[in-house]
């Protein structure tokens, strides 16, 4: 897991466009220029929601394989994790080449 968190890199999704982020707080930012521009979201009592589940939808993390050297991206929802001491790995929502 500590090779996980090491070595991971966080990407933003959209549509069929990937890319990928160093600095997670320059991409903070860019998602919310990319949510502030999407007509159907509105600056309104709902925005902290509205704007978490923007996030959700196109926010993951990714991991390179160091032997077909693809990179499994996985929903910050669907991130493997440690549960009880045990490695809860669940399948990637995409696979893409570097």
């Amino acid at each position: 897991m500590k090779d996980f968190k090491d070595n991971q890199g966080h990407y933003y999704v959209d549509d069929d466009t990937v890319t990928k982020w160093n600095d997670k707080d320059a991409l903070s930012g860019y998602m919310l220029a990319q949510f502030e521009k999407d007509p159907t979201y509105t600056q309104d009592d709902n925005f902290p929601i509205a704007a978490s589940a923007y996030f959700k939808k196109h926010l993951f993390l990714g991991k390179s394989c160091t032997f077909c050297e693809k990179t499994s991206l996985w929903n910050i929802d669907t991130k493997p994790h440690m549960d009880g001491g045990i490695l809860q790995l669940t399948t990637p929502d995409h696979v893409i080449e570097e």
